[in-house]
């Protein structure tokens, strides 16, 4: 029986695989102690391999190590790669230089779980370039510099998007005020060229486990820059806002489209080129949540093209008479129907309407609206409705404010 085909093998690659999977789907922990049982026996089978099988037992240390950083555990694959690095006779000159990658990586990432340990609002960003003047682990450092800058400048200010402050003109993200989140640089990860960063709480203390809407938490501020980025790449139509059947994530901005045009704009740069880079793959992961991966190819930059210029052709505001119908939830998106008391537009008096309320906005303008809404139910009351795009054509409105209810 080969070295191959031995049972322990077999169910390493089987436990590697299963671990993958587990990854896909969010299940971190899951996935990092299935890699490390895989790694242990992996690690047990090349041991096992006679030192004259250079290449066989090269496989198999280099296979072991990678499987003990990829579950986690730094100071098991620092101890195998310098274990089989105390016998380079028994190694390809290939081996050596990746056992001492993988160990040089193993020290580094050992130093990023020291920060992030018991860090539950925790999240990573990964981003591999691919093809144009991309290689294997090489890049021009403006290139790679400039799309570092890009993704760390957009976590900040979806962070401070999502504390409902204004978008700012002047200076970085979060330099003139103190921010809630702080951003590290990890080490690479196997990929054509590949940045790793890290994103958690400055102060421990704000540690708490967060709601993913919650401000100033790292899911949140990942998860709305992930908003933005899939915004911007899915429209299949040029002059689509959004795609087909959701809302625009652009909607809660405060003053509208302050936000909208430079974030795009900032995206349409983070997005393949075709030439510099050819390809741009994001990932992004939080606790208890599925990884999400996203290609930003250059076709990503047409779209933004329109999309930006179709912003100012849509979103306007108008007040309305009416009187308030109800008040419902449709995944979770808080709807208020109403029913007018004159003509708006080619819409008749009496017309029933359902509008939906952008809560950013609205808790700022009353932070009791719901009760508010729902004690005046059958009132009648003046409306500022802000209309956006929709899926096919269509504007969504959106309640902003409301006068007249007591």
């Amino acid at each position: 029986m080969g070295v191959f085909d031995d049972p322990r093998r077999i169910e390493a690659q089987n436990l590697a695989f299963a671990a993958e999977r587990a990854e896909a789907a969010g299940r971190l922990d899951e996935a990092a102690q299935g890699f490390a049982r895989a790694a242990e026996l992996e690690e047990a089978v090349a041991c096992g391999v006679p030192l004259e099988m250079r290449r066989t037992r090269t496989t198999l240390a280099v296979s072991a190590a990678a499987l003990w950083v990829r579950g986690a555990r730094h100071r098991d694959a620092i101890r195998v790669a310098g274990f089989f690095l105390g016998q380079l006779d028994s190694l390809t000159p290939e081996g050596i230089q990746e056992l001492r990658r993988l160990m040089e990586r193993a020290w580094s990432a050992g130093d990023v779980e020291a920060i992030v340990q018991d860090r539950r609002d925790v999240g990573r960003i990964r981003l591999k370039l691919v093809d144009g003047r991309v290689r294997h682990g090489l890049v021009p450092a403006g290139i790679a510099r400039q799309r570092q800058m890009l993704v760390t400048g957009l976590v900040l200010r979806a962070a401070e998007y999502n504390e409902g402050r204004p978008y700012r003109t002047q200076g970085a993200p979060g330099s003139a005020l103190a921010h809630p989140l702080e951003i590290y640089e990890g080490p690479a990860e196997a990929a054509s060229y590949g940045l790793n960063l890290i994103v958690l709480p400055a102060s421990p203390q704000s540690d708490l486990w967060p709601d993913s809407s919650e401000a100033g938490t790292a899911r949140g501020a990942i998860e709305t820059f992930l908003a933005w980025c899939r915004t911007a790449s899915e429209a299949e139509e040029p002059g689509a806002m959004i795609p087909p059947g959701e809302a625009d994530p652009f909607l809660g901005f405060e003053a509208g489209r302050d936000y909208a045009t430079p974030v795009l704009r900032q995206i349409k740069q983070l997005a393949a080129d075709g030439q510099d880079v050819g390809r741009v793959v994001m990932e992004t992961s939080v606790p208890h949540a599925r990884a999400a991966r996203l290609a930003l190819d250059p076709v990503v930059r047409t779209r933004v093209d329109a999309r930006i210029a179709s912003i100012a052709d849509y979103a306007d505001q108008r007040e309305l008479d009416v009187r308030l119908v109800g008040l419902v939830f449709r995944k979770r998106v808080p709807i208020v129907r109403v029913e007018l008391l004159t003509r708006a537009g080619a819409l008749p008096r009496g017309h029933r309407m359902d509008v939906r309320i952008d809560q950013r906005r609205i808790r700022r303008f009353d932070p009791d609206w719901q009760d508010h809404l729902q004690d005046h139910l059958r009132e009648t009351a003046r409306i500022t409705v802000e209309y956006v795009p929709g899926s096919r054509g269509r504007r969504l409105p959106y309640l902003v404010a409301y006068h007249g209810l007591d």
